[in-house]
């Protein structure tokens, strides 16, 4: 019998599943999504210090998971949390297992932890909050696939290191609402040099000669 450890607390390995359920792990803990909960003094809901990666599951199986691993330990380094992520690929497996559901969306967040409200780090480094959900995965109808969908393009207003997946998508949610009170799919965001970014919340691709393009890994 495997227990993964954690900060001090324990996940079990899963029980037998009866129907899918989106599952939440927090802290060492996995629990139904709905019974979640956070401190109100965690620095990732008081100021987004925190960084994330998502993760599908096809047929059971993380997709690229070693590489969605690298680049969350890269960008806990960018922004100086100390925290390795090596406990968690059997944490997503374990989650996806509890959950039930053979094609899902896994949402990891790690923030800086707890501690009161000031904006430098804290003297005391607290223990590294680690969120998961696991979500039934949620593909776009074939209708969009075989006719398309309606973009917007609006200027790129996030930070300049895009290249750390930080938790703070408010420019992200202002693009994505523009779309939709144009009655488009999505929003292209476009940086100073008028290069597409990628979208609000897709990345972006573009084929052209029959060469496919994309926002170069690690771009500012």
């Amino acid at each position: 019998m495997v227990r993964f450890w954690r900060g001090g607390l324990m996940a079990t390995p899963h029980e037998a599943i009866t129907s899918p359920e989106e599952i939440a792990y927090v802290n060492g803990r996995f629990m139904p999504l709905g019974e979640a909960v956070i401190s109100i003094e965690d620095r990732g809901f008081q100021f987004a210090d925190g960084v994330y990666e998502v993760v599908a599951t096809y047929r059971g199986q993380p997709y690229a998971i070693d590489e969605h691993m690298r680049r969350l330990q890269r960008s806990l380094g960018e922004i100086r949390i100390d925290y390795d992520v090596e406990p968690l690929p059997p944490l997503v497996e374990e989650g996806i297992k509890r959950s039930g559901f053979g094609e899902a969306l896994v949402y990891i967040q790690v923030t800086r932890g707890v501690a009161p409200r000031h904006h430098e780090f804290p003297a005391a480094s607290p223990t590294p909050t680690v969120v998961m959900t696991v979500k039934q995965l949620q593909r776009p109808d074939s209708i969009l696939h075989e006719n398309g969908v309606s973009v917007i393009s609006t200027r790129d207003l996030r930070w300049k290191r895009c290249d750390i997946k930080s938790i703070a998508l408010l420019p992200n949610i202002l693009a994505k609402q523009l779309a939709y009170e144009a009655g488009a799919y999505e929003a292209l965001l476009i940086d100073d040099a008028g290069r597409v970014t990628e979208g609000s919340s897709t990345s972006s691709f573009l084929v052209k000669g029959g060469v496919v393009y994309t926002t170069p890994a690690g771009s500012r």
